[in-house]
């Protein structure tokens, strides 16, 4: 399952696929069906005031407030006039959706946004959506958000999420080095990767091996279907993170840790079946999902200090050639 921005070809060419045939379609949907979309429906718009006030507390805190003028360099004033485009967005948000019975041709979105509507609009799957938990809804809306609040205005208009996971681990080599290493195959040092996993969650190197085997197996399947665009998206990625703020309950001015993450390792080491562990991993959250495979896909650079970069980011500004 995916969540991401997309053109406006794509999308009046998936909402096509859901109405022009809307009368016939709900003719075919059976009545159970046509109960579980509208109790769908009604729990998405009911998170709606809660989501925004999230957004609105967030937004309104101190902390958060100084962040995006320093990131920024705004003044009062245009700190005030950004704000008022940030609060007049939430409280104009609407939700259009598609997946009455089936997903079928839906591109296994949860809800996406496209920049250039006339208003802020959430495109809702409800079908991908039923079932799911309250927490996992509101972690979506809060993603997608974070999305339109980025077309007004980035909170950190230079954000570079993706260095955070670029950690040089070892100088590589060069020249007859590097050739006789690539001849061998010998360039690359699993131990390496598994002595990092193992430094970041504090686990013994067998079970290290596990994690990598799990996550090399997701990422493969990932590679061939062609998804590593999105796993490495920088808008994405910023959406990633405030999401993961939400579920984990992190204020401004708060981390994330290391605690956050590590309890699904441990479910991770329980498990004896990696599908299965990583379908429900996506189906629990998104947004932790796609975090841990992007840290999986530059190869498990520590942990730890990809989140002490990833903690400053609200802060994050271009300055002579460097990030402070």
């Amino acid at each position: 399952m995916k969540r991401l921005i997309i053109t406006e070809e794509e999308k009046n060419r998936i909402k096509s696929l859901y109405f022009r045939n809307l009368i016939s379609e709900g003719a075919i949907c059976g009545e159970e069906d046509k109960k579980k979309f509208e109790s769908t429906k009604k729990i998405i718009e009911g998170l709606l005031p809660s989501v925004s006030k999230f957004w609105i507390d967030w937004l309104e805190d101190p902390i958060t407030k100084q962040k995006i003028k320093s990131a920024n360099n705004f003044d009062d004033k245009k700190l005030e006039e950004v704000y008022k485009k940030y609060f007049d967005t939430i409280s104009k948000i609407k939700f259009e959706y598609v997946g009455f019975c089936t997903d079928k041709n839906g591109g296994g979105y949860y809800a996406w946004v496209t920049q250039g509507d006339p208003e802020p609009i959430i495109y809702v799957n409800v079908y991908n959506n039923q079932g799911k938990s309250v927490e996992f809804i509101e972690e979506v809306l809060v993603h997608e958000i974070q999305h339109l609040l980025y077309f007004i205005q980035p909170m950190t208009p230079e954000l570079k999420i993706d260095s955070c996971f670029t950690i040089n681990n070892k100088k590589q080599p060069t020249g007859l080095k590097k050739f006789i290493l690539n001849l061998f195959g010998l360039s690359k040092k699993p131990s390496k990767i598994v002595d990092r996993i193992s430094s970041s969650f504090g686990i013994d190197k067998n079970s290290a091996e596990k994690v990598k085997y799990f996550f090399e197996t997701e990422l493969n399947f990932q590679i061939k279907t062609d998804k590593v665009g999105y796993i490495v998206n920088t808008n994405e990625n910023y959406s990633r993170v405030i999401e993961l703020r939400k579920k984990f309950g992190v204020k401004p001015g708060q981390d994330l840790t290391i605690s956050n993450f590590k309890p699904y390792i441990d479910k991770l080491l329980l498990s004896d079946d990696s599908d299965k562990y990583f379908e429900k991993l996506n189906g629990e959250s998104p947004g932790l999902y796609y975090f841990l495979l992007h840290w999986a896909y530059k190869k498990y650079p520590d942990l730890q200090t990809i989140l002490n970069q990833v903690n400053t980011l609200a802060m994050q500004q271009y300055d002579k050639g460097k990030y402070v």
